[in-house]
């Protein structure tokens, strides 16, 4: 029995363009268009994506899992060779709706097939992409629907393991997952937040277990090793790529939260 058509598929989650992105493609810089939702699945090597200053960059590793919107004209770039992904170029008042819901300007979720329900329906969406070469809107706006669901309850519940965080905090941490490549002040951010610095570090070592600079360390030095592991990177371009431009401080740092020199880790982590 064929589908019906669809007079008006705005409310929809519809999916206009769906691509993969080999190892070693000459297109590991992508341009993705302003004014649109992207469902990015990373299935190997890094890359990022510039959101502007305002909403940072977000990172692109392995089994990772993101939903964007791109207010302007933006790039993805891998980091490495072995940067692979599936991009699902999306559109439906739904999409906004669910972006809103579960990530506002940018989500993304680390080894997402861990999540109890969410790699099947991803596994459907491509073996239906594959073989039909398209998805009608019907058959998208239910798998995507269902995919954005199980994202939005399993969110709720990770985030139920920090009750009665203040507000604060939780933006403090999004800040430092999304904008730790760049330099930033403690004392601009407690000012827009709405807090005192003093507050601001209080709160979040309580609710954290650390100070916001060593959670801002523990990402940076962690992005830094997964750099030195997969790429021929210099040392100074590693340390500028994960917000540190001294060369001997980003030595010091890494060192001292790996008992290691950033030469040394990439020499017992050969992977060229």
């Amino acid at each position: 029995m064929p589908l019906p058509d669809f007079p008006d598929n705005s409310t929809f989650i519809t999916i206009l363009s769906a691509e993969y992105i080999p190892p070693a493609s000459s297109n590991t810089l992508l341009s993705l268009e302003a004014d649109n939702y992207y469902l990015i699945y990373c299935t190997g090597g890094n890359g990022r994506i510039s959101l502007g200053r305002e909403n940072g960059t977000l990172l692109f590793s392995p089994d990772s899992l993101s939903l964007l919107y791109t207010e302007q004209l933006s790039h993805v770039t891998g980091e490495n060779e072995s940067f692979s992904c599936y991009l699902y170029r999306l559109s439906g008042l739904v999409t906004a709706s669910y972006h809103k819901l579960i990530g506002n300007q940018s989500f993304s979720l680390l080894d997402f097939p861990l999540v109890k329900g969410v790699l099947p329906i991803f596994q459907t969406l491509q073996r239906i992409d594959r073989h039909l070469g398209s998805i009608s809107p019907l058959i998208s706006n239910k798998l995507l629907t269902d995919l954005f669901t199980e994202l939005f309850f399993w969110q709720k519940k990770e985030g139920d393991t920090l009750p009665g965080a203040p507000t604060h905090v939780a933006d403090l941490k999004n800040w430092c997952d999304t904008h730790f490549t760049e330099n930033f002040s403690l004392e601009e951010l407690a000012e827009n937040f709405g807090v005192s610095k003093y507050k601001l570090c209080r709160d979040f070592s309580a609710y954290i277990h650390i100070s916001p600079l060593q959670y801002l360390n523990h990402l940076r030095i962690d992005h830094a090793k997964n750099l030195l592991m997969t790429t021929n990177d210099r040392i100074y371009e590693i340390g500028n790529a994960v917000g540190i431009e001294n060369t001997n401080h980003f030595i010091n740092l890494f060192k001292k939260y790996t008992g290691t020199t950033p030469n040394e880790f990439r020499h017992s982590h050969p992977f060229f």
